[in-house]
């Protein structure tokens, strides 16, 4: 007998099945993310202006630590053939 190969068909269909397990945990994660941001100060009697100072305050750092990047100073460099004198 021979062994069968997996086909063009059954690839996509695992290939397919894989992308919506991935998008289902993904989902799951922002569920989560939100669950704990906002259920959790409200729980805790915080309210939901500091529910909205909190997002706000987490949201600044993600936008801004990206951008964060080291400042470089260019710095004089000499010439690599010195000029002429005339």
């Amino acid at each position: 007998m021979a062994e069968r190969g997996l086909t063009s068909c059954g690839a996509r269909a695992v290939l397919g099945l894989a992308m919506l397990v991935q998008l289902s945990c993904a989902v799951g994660t922002v569920l989560l993310a939100v669950t704990e941001s906002v259920w959790w100060p409200l729980a805790a009697g915080v309210g939901w202006w500091g529910v909205a100072v909190g997002v706000a305050i987490q949201a600044e750092a993600a936008t801004t630590s990206g951008s964060r990047a080291p400042r470089v100073v260019p710095t004089p460099m000499a010439s690599a053939v010195p000029a002429r004198r005339a």
